[in-house]
């Protein structure tokens, strides 16, 4: 792990959050964290809603080792259109998988749940949980990987009742 850390103090992570609403601020404040933690040399953050924006941050990527990670749910439209993207702007640059189907996901979602219950008093075994999941009827993905992480964290037994919607 030390090894693979190391190589990545020299690359830059570009967070690619979907851009609708105020989410933005969402994605630049994992950034600040994931800066915070020293890890890459550099961490950007872009939309994309924001086609300008997301097309100059990935051309400023251009012959760097660069990541690119979607801050999103699933594996969809909006990656094709970022795949595309990269291409033109960002050749070489390494398109990581969404955060959403990254399978810490459900721990870290557990844990935060965890979190959330004891700050209020709650005894988890008298908690439900739910995991609440966006996207579209034409590409039920999001809707399945929310379910996947609401049964991982069902089978931990930690919880009254684990819910995906």
């Amino acid at each position: 792990m030390a090894r693979a850390t190391e190589a990545l103090r020299d690359a830059t992570l570009i967070l690619v959050g979907h851009g609708a609403g105020g989410r933005a601020a969402i994605v630049e404040r994992h950034a600040r964290t994931i800066r915070r933690g020293g890890t890459f040399a550099a961490v950007r953050t872009c939309s994309l809603q924001d086609g300008d924006g997301l097309d100059r941050t990935l051309a400023g990527a251009r012959g760097e080792n660069a990541y690119i990670l979607p801050v999103l749910m699933a594996d969809g439209f909006t990656m094709r259109i970022l795949s595309a993207r990269i291409a033109e702007h960002a050749a070489g640059a390494v398109l990581c998988r969404p955060v959403g189907t990254l399978p810490g996901l459900a721990d870290l979602l557990a844990e935060q749940a965890l979190r959330t219950a004891a700050e209020r008093g709650w005894s988890p075994a008298e908690t439900a949980v739910l995991v609440a999941a966006h996207g579209t009827a034409r590409n039920p993905g999001s809707a399945r990987i929310a379910e996947a992480h609401a049964e991982r964290i069902r089978r931990s037994g930690r919880f009254a009742a684990v819910e995906a919607g």
